[in-house]
């Protein structure tokens, strides 16, 4: 569906074959195409595993004491997306098997289904109203991480610079699954997500070159079986979205997985990723430590479950 609308955007009436050189020709986001207001964004609090219907709350809401310090996980969903999105509910059910949280899901819909050019712009009103949003929880900044998607993953970037830039401190995490790449792959780190929008930042790589980004954003970035063509998806005329959704799998699948490890490597001129002459490996996922930097290779399964447990793992 992806595919499709973005044809229909930037070549209308014609019929089309996504390739890179098409993806090099999408200009980058004009932000001044925005027309996000406050009333586009709604939340969506999950207090307990028990919890079967949302708690709907508003950008004036505040955390009971209580509850403030208990870790806040914010779910952002990516372009024409929405929170019915299934990755949501089983991020949900993953954090609650671990303990006591608050989970929100973030309603940027209205906004995320325009066209993809104002969609995309519409990110940096959204990251504004929903950093107000987090201020006024009264949550410690060190408590909140926020996991987006695609266009979600932008988003939680201008998140993250606006609250930097209403308080001087820094959100704890962000989580980026497989971030958009067309629009942004060009783009300075003030327009998109950067490694500068938390004091720690981690990329999933699963469909560079398509609809994920290539190039590493993050304090550390993994490339999931190279970053592209992952392992299992039917080719893209069958689905299109199924290796830029991975990401999402791979995370989840992570939450309570802690012996799930990765390579460290680089990318050669060839696209190509080459190991490290060291052994350097790192924890993947969800706990990752935030001592990580650089780029890793992990190999995963065609089927779930996708991460394949190390023996005998190396923390670093």
């Amino acid at each position: 569906m992806f595919i499709l609308v973005l044809l229909c955007l930037f070549i209308p009436f014609t019929i089309q074959i996504y390739s890179r050189d098409f993806l090099s020709k999408i200009p980058p986001v004009e932000f001044c195409q925005a027309d996000a207001v406050k009333t586009d964004v709604f939340y969506y609090l999950f207090k307990s595993c028990g919890q079967t219907t949302a708690i709907t709350i508003n950008d004036e809401y505040t955390l009971p004491e209580q509850d403030r310090s208990l870790p806040l996980k914010m779910l952002m969903h990516g372009y024409s997306s929405n929170v019915t999105s299934p990755w949501y509910k089983e991020t949900k059910r993953e954090y609650f098997r671990r303990g006591p949280h608050n989970v929100i899901y973030v309603d940027w819909s209205i906004a995320a289904n325009k066209s993809f050019p104002v969609s995309a712009a519409n990110i940096k009103p959204v990251g504004e109203y929903i950093a107000d949003f987090i201020l006024n929880l009264r949550v410690p900044l060190e408590n909140v991480h926020i996991i987006g998607h695609s266009l979600g993953s932008h988003l939680a970037g201008f998140v993250g610079k606006n609250i930097y830039w209403k308080t001087g401190k820094k959100i704890a995490r962000i989580t980026a699954t497989d971030p958009a790449g067309p629009g942004f792959e060009q783009m300075g780190p003030e327009s998109r997500l950067s490694k500068y929008d938390a004091s720690f930042i981690d990329i999933i790589h699963t469909d560079i070159n398509y609809f994920g980004m290539m190039k590493p954003i993050g304090h550390v970035d993994f490339y999931c079986n190279g970053g592209k063509n992952q392992p299992g998806c039917p080719p893209r005329k069958v689905d299109e979205n199924c290796s830029h959704a991975r990401s999402n799998m791979y995370f989840i699948e992570s939450i309570n997985k802690r012996n799930i490890t990765a390579r460290l490597a680089r990318m050669n001129e060839q696209e190509e990723f080459v190991f490290s002459s060291k052994t350097d490996e790192v924890i993947f996922g969800d706990a990752v430590p935030t001592t990580a930097k650089g780029m890793y290779y992990l190999k995963t399964n065609s089927s779930s479950p996708y991460l394949i447990p190390r023996k005998n793992n190396k923390k670093t």
